[in-house]
């Protein structure tokens, strides 16, 4: 039976010329880089930790929605008939839900 260790790094027909204990030591390092991995990835997947992303992604989401409405608008005031078009057809979209709520409610 052969007593050959291969070495991680290392070309498989090269000797390890480590001594156990700096294999130890190898390790306990690989240990405690494990460890963080998980910690971090549990930390990762905390239901408030997911929430308060999802929030942040929201807010950034609204602020990106809102510049927009802005821009559109802003453009419509200008004359451009294609948002004078959009603004029409988001006016008449809310309208028309609008009504919709209405009748459900007094039905």
């Amino acid at each position: 039976m052969s007593s050959v260790q291969i070495s991680e790094n290392s070309n498989p027909k090269e000797i390890d010329t480590r001594t156990p204990e700096e294999i130890e030591m190898r390790l306990a390092e690989l240990r405690a880089e494990l460890t963080q991995t998980v910690d971090e990835l549990t930390d990762r997947v905390k239901p408030a930790n997911l929430l308060a992303d999802a929030k942040a992604s929201l807010a950034e989401g609204a602020k990106k929605a809102q510049y927009g409405a802005q821009k559109l608008v802003e453009d419509a005031q200008q004359g451009d008939p294609q948002a004078i078009k959009t603004l029409a057809i988001a006016g008449g979209v809310t309208v028309a839900v609008a009504a919709l709520v209405i009748w459900r409610v007094l039905r």
